[in-house]
C-alpha cells in the first residue's frame, strides 16, 4: 500500500493525505474534490487526483498539448492575416462604398 500524496500550495511540501492505497485502485478513484488538514501548514486544502500521487510509485503525467515556438506562432498569424487581406481586398475605397 502506498501513501496518497499533494503538494502543500503554502510550503511546496509534499504531504500525505492519511489516504493508503494500491496503484490500480487510486487509477479508478473518483474524480472529485477532496479536503485535508495539512500536516505541514495547519490550513485545509482541496486535492483531487489529477492534483495527487502515489508515494514510491512513478507520477503520471497527463499529456500537454504541444506549445507552438513564438516563431511558428508568428507564422501563423502571418499566414492568417495576409488570407484576410486577400479575401475582403477589392479595388474600391472603403470611404467610397455605400451601406444600406
Amino acid at each position: 500500500m502506498s501513501s496518497v500524496m499533494i503538494k502543500c500550495p503554502v510550503t511546496g511540501r509534499a504531504v500525505s493525505t492519511a489516504i493508503e492505497t494500491e496503484p490500480n485502485s487510486f487509477r479508478r478513484l473518483p474524480k472529485v474534490t477532496a479536503r485535508m488538514r495539512c500536516p505541514a501548514c495547519g490550513q485545509d486544502h482541496e486535492w483531487t487526483v489529477s492534483s495527487a500521487w502515489l508515494s514510491g510509485e512513478p507520477r503520471l503525467v497527463a499529456k500537454m498539448p504541444v506549445q507552438k515556438t513564438a516563431a511558428a506562432q508568428l507564422a501563423s498569424r502571418n499566414r492568417t492575416a495576409a488570407s484576410r487581406s486577400t479575401e475582403t481586398s477589392c479595388d474600391t475605397p472603403r470611404s467610397a462604398m455605400v451601406t444600406p
